[in-house]
């Protein structure tokens, strides 16, 4: 579904000049394309050519196969390791979210961790063009790169690094706001602060407790809030995680922690603390030391997990601009479904423990001050 949203919205782009913020607006729809510009920037070019299906689809690849390479070229600029950034190349659970399903998270993360390295080189200026442009993709990067910035050696590089990244981010994202800013701001912030928990958010529960249902009670439940009350929902959702940042900015700030922490508290944050967590999400995980098997592990999570995979598969002839039903949705909600949603919950059970671990002893708790730390 992800690819099919993003496919329209570079074509309508492409072919009428009419961007996904404005389109939503005119068509009064509840639920579109909900990410920031780059992504379907990146594929309307090639949208603009009489393209069959099979280009069309390959073209959707764009901003994932991009994203592959930056990320395992941030990755070995942070670690020096070349070893392990090619073999991120071929990373299981990289491919299947990137390549195969056209996910760009991986060009989010890796610009998000070439902001980084750039901050650790006192190049601020740059460190706040790849910043922008990491949030301007998807929006993981100012939530992270705050605790590195509140850290007391980075501190005092953020008006440098905020007005660059401002300028850059507004120089881009300024013509959709002109032309439609409550469905920008509606797609880009709002939408997202209304979701219910889901999936592997708050380290899986959501994945369980809809196994469990989905086994006991083989029926999807109609949806009869009112949507204030949704809104709220998700709103008082969220708490979760702001409580988590508080504790690790204050750390950072405390210089409880040095940078390379306050990074990996900030993924730790977002992936264990947030209400939605999608399997795409996990290429943050090329900032923390996992281990194949895990990586392993999560790719068959997410391909088990409601039967994805399957959903994932459209027919030969068929371009991402047109809609495809796939079969595999007759089985949603049926105990089936929450077999393998239960499948797909014990297969994250390795990353999980790692998760609360670091949540643990980098957010929650109080360990003694960082030997690399400084306050100067």
């Amino acid at each position: 579904m992800d690819g099919h949203v993003l496919a329209v919205s570079a074509f309508t782009f492409a072919r009428f000049g009419t961007s996904p913020y404005s389109w939503c607006e005119i068509s009064m729809c509840e639920m579109w394309y909900s990410y920031p510009p780059i992504p379907f920037l990146l594929v309307a070019p090639f949208y603009t050519l009489d393209l069959s299906p099979l280009a069309a689809r390959l073209a959707l690849k764009v901003p994932a196969l991009l994203g592959s390479l930056v990320l395992s070229h941030a990755v070995y600029r942070m670690s020096g390791d070349a070893k392990r950034a090619v073999l991120l190349l071929f990373n299981p659970l990289l491919l299947y979210i990137g390549p195969f399903r056209g996910h760009f998270d991986a060009l989010a993360v890796g610009l998000m961790l070439e902001s980084y390295v750039e901050l650790e080189k006192r190049r601020i200026e740059r460190a706040g063009v790849y910043a922008a442009l990491s949030t301007l993709t998807k929006q993981y990067a100012p939530i992270i790169l705050l605790a590195v910035l509140l850290t007391p050696r980075r501190r005092k590089d953020i008006p440098r690094f905020m007005t660059t990244a401002a300028i850059i981010g507004l120089a881009i994202s300024a013509p959709f706001l002109l032309e439609s800013p409550g469905g920008y701001l509606k797609a880009v912030l709002g939408f997202h602060a209304a979701r219910f928990a889901m999936n592997y958010g708050f380290f899986g529960i959501p994945l369980l407790g809809g196994a469990i249902r989905r086994i006991l009670i083989p029926v999807e439940p109609p949806s009869s809030l009112p949507p204030e009350v949704g809104v709220m929902t998700g709103i008082l959702l969220t708490l979760p995680l702001v409580y988590g940042l508080i504790h690790l900015y204050r750390k950072a700030w405390n210089g409880d922690i040095n940078e390379k922490e306050a990074l990996t508290g900030g993924v730790v944050a977002m992936l264990g603390l947030s209400k939605v967590v999608n399997i795409q999400y996990f290429a943050l995980l090329a900032a923390l030391d996992v281990s194949l098997l895990q990586w392993t592990l999560l790719a068959v999570s997410g391909m088990v997990k409601g039967f994805d995979l399957l959903k994932s598969l459209p027919p030969w002839g068929q371009s991402p601009v047109s809609y495809w039903n796939p079969e595999a949705l007759a089985l949603d909600g049926t105990a089936l479904d929450g077999l393998s949603r239960l499948a797909a919950f014990v297969l994250y059970i390795p990353v999980l423990v790692t998760l609360k671990d670091l949540t643990r002893r980098l957010i929650l708790g109080n360990p003694p001050r960082s030997e690399s730390a400084s306050r100067d």
